[in-house]
């Protein structure tokens, strides 16, 4: 356990200092598939380092589709922080979608109850947005 946590903290490394090949070679050295998950899952920061085209390469690297959706979550919720709400929007709808192929139906409920607040989320960011916007422009009048 002790190596994956360590190869975990080194691939968050690597991202980080923008070494996203040494980083995405991380997970593969792990024995645990839910501890690669859950380096995986990390895919956000991708998405804080403006490199936010690998985070969909990371986020596929992802086996169980469980997880990949909490991962999805995750890096939607760093979509809106950035206001990428079109890519935030593509995301949550493929977690729509691989949630409704879950079997476990409390995973699924589990799952539908965060797309639900995200969607609620992304909605306030663009009334916020388009608030500013309509500010802005009345200065100009």
């Amino acid at each position: 356990m002790m190596r994956e946590s360590l190869l975990h903290e080194l691939a968050l490394g690597y991202a980080t200092a923008g070494h996203y090949e040494e980083a995405l070679r991380m997970p593969a050295l792990m024995n645990s598939q839910e501890q690669q998950n859950y380096t995986l899952g990390d895919s956000k920061l991708f998405v804080r380092s403006g490199n936010s085209g690998r985070v969909f390469e990371v986020s596929g690297m992802i086996k169980d589709n469980y997880a990949r959706v909490i991962c999805d979550l995750g890096v939607v919720d760093a979509f809106i922080a950035s206001e990428q709400l079109a890519l935030a929007d593509h995301t949550l709808s493929e977690a729509l979608v691989r949630t409704g192929m879950n079997r476990a139906a409390r995973q699924k409920a589990q799952t539908f109850i965060e797309i639900a607040a995200r969607l609620g989320a992304q909605k306030n960011k663009l009334q916020s947005l388009r608030n500013s916007i309509r500010g802005s422009s009345t200065l100009w009048l």
